[in-house]
């Protein structure tokens, strides 16, 4: 074989190596033409996203992301200090966001912080709600039994009870996302994640 020859067959391999990438490219292009992303604002009909634990970095991440999706924000943490840090950055990338800051502290009073959250979301369209809570060593069972409580009186609500809805229905009207993490020990973390 001629030096040719060698060179002419890494070309045709080198080709049939682009040609099924190429075709591989295109079978996922087509897919997800016909499949269509999920499209949060138009299923959701835009309005806000209520996050809480506006002061971790996972909820801050989510905020923003959410926002890419141009919903309006209202989050809720303890530190507001940090909660005006997070709006402001949300802000300067989207100035025509509408931002609410909620300072509450969830291991309080269940009802007495719900009543504190909903005045100041008077009337507001709530298509998703981001409950995250991180919850120390210190007092875990009332700390977690506080935040499981809000998290009940928010969502019962927002969708009351006997109100008849149907759960598919309220799939389509909204989002409910709920992660905890309980430490009882540095290496131990429980996490409980719903979606619907």
């Amino acid at each position: 074989m001629t030096f040719a020859h060698i060179l002419a067959d890494i070309f045709v391999v080198l080709g049939v190596i682009f040609l099924l990438s190429l075709l591989g490219y295109l079978i996922l292009q087509f897919i997800i033409r016909i499949l269509k992303p999920l499209d949060l604002k138009k299923r959701n009909g835009g309005g806000f996203a209520f996050i809480t634990g506006g002061n971790s970095g996972m909820c801050e991440q989510f905020a923003k992301e959410v926002n890419q999706l141009r919903f309006y924000l209202a989050i809720l943490a303890e530190d507001e200090e940090r909660l005006n840090k997070v709006a402001k950055v949300i802000i300067n990338v989207y100035p025509q966001c509408h931002v609410i800051i909620i300072k509450a502290d969830l291991s309080d009073n269940h009802t007495k912080v719900t009543e504190q959250v909903i005045t100041q979301l008077p009337n507001e369209d709530i298509s998703i709600m981001f409950f995250n809570a991180g919850y120390g060593v210190v007092e875990v069972i009332a700390i977690c039994r506080g935040g499981v409580l809000f998290t009940a009186s928010l969502d019962g609500f927002i969708y009351p009870p006997g109100s008849h809805h149907d759960r598919k229905e309220l799939a389509k009207s909204g989002i409910i996302l709920e992660t905890m993490y309980v430490y009882e020990c540095p290496k131990d973390a429980y996490l409980n994640s719903t979606h619907w």
